[in-house]
């Protein structure tokens, strides 16, 4: 162990030390009183998921900290009523307490669904749909592809937001993930939408997770992957191999009247 990491080590202790106290306080605090108490927590709660291995002390915790009352008075107290889509949002652009809260809500969730614990409002198998559906709407999140506007939004909590997602899809296993962009890609698509570069760069994100070495899902198992994959970057045979717009310009250049009509075709039927 580096000296750096024996810090980060005896850091972390000293923070779950600490956490522990906080949440202790926060659990005797009265429910009208606790706002002062949560703030403590959630702070400390940032700090810890920040170092190396913070996240799995956090996620231990978790049961606890929903015990003594971490989400009492907020919208996070009725797990069965979130919504996907706001929590996906949330743990990009929220404020940092909203981030922290949304990350705790999920690590929560994670906890369920993995047979941790058993929540009152809400089932192992609704959380895990939940789960699955927030990581495929944040699948940019998972392989740090952050926006420049989200990357600046975020500052130094931008490593730890995308950590947490990698640990959330660890939990709930990722083929699952890919699956359910690939039908959210489908439902979107299927609206006809003007505006299509959220749409091309969830295509990506499949494309990419599917051609790394270690993913554990091949494009024939996610039904549809290959057909949007190849509209996109392959749509027609003289460009099925994406060849480059430079190379694919001289290939156009020397195809007779017939070979265009099907290349025209080709698009229109990729579209």
């Amino acid at each position: 162990m580096t000296e750096e990491n024996q810090d980060q080590h005896i850091r972390l202790k000293q923070l779950t030390k600490k956490l522990e106290e906080a949440r202790e306080r926060l659990a005797a605090t009265r429910t009208f009183a606790k706002t002062t108490q949560t703030s403590r927590v959630l702070d400390l709660v940032r700090r810890i998921m920040m170092l190396p291995g913070g996240i799995e002390v956090v996620y231990a915790q978790v049961e606890t900290l929903e015990e003594a009352g971490i989400f009492s008075g907020s919208d996070w107290a009725y797990p069965q009523h979130l919504k996907a889509t706001l929590a996906a949002n949330t743990v990009t652009i929220g404020t940092t307490q909203t981030i922290i809260l949304e990350c705790l809500s999920e690590l929560r969730m994670a906890a369920v669904a993995n047979g941790r614990f058993i929540h009152p409002m809400i089932s192992a198998e609704d959380c895990k749909i939940f789960l699955t559906q927030v990581l495929a709407l944040n699948m940019r999140v998972l392989f740090g592809q952050f926006t420049e506007a989200k990357r600046i939004h975020l500052g130094h909590l931008a490593p730890m937001v995308q950590q947490h997602a990698q640990f959330i899809a660890d939990q709930v296993g990722i083929g699952g993930i890919v699956e359910e962009l690939i039908r959210e890609i489908w439902r979107i698509l299927a609206q006809r939408p003007i505006q299509v570069d959220h749409v091309k760069q969830m295509i990506t994100n499949v494309a990419v997770y599917i051609s790394r070495e270690d993913n554990d899902v091949a494009v024939g198992q996610c039904s549809g992957a290959e057909r949007l994959i190849s509209a996109l970057y392959g749509p027609t045979r003289g460009c099925q191999e994406d060849p480059g717009l430079g190379v694919y310009e001289d290939r156009l250049g020397s195809m007779d009247m017939q070979t265009l009509r099907m290349e025209a075709m080709g698009f229109g039927r990729a579209m």
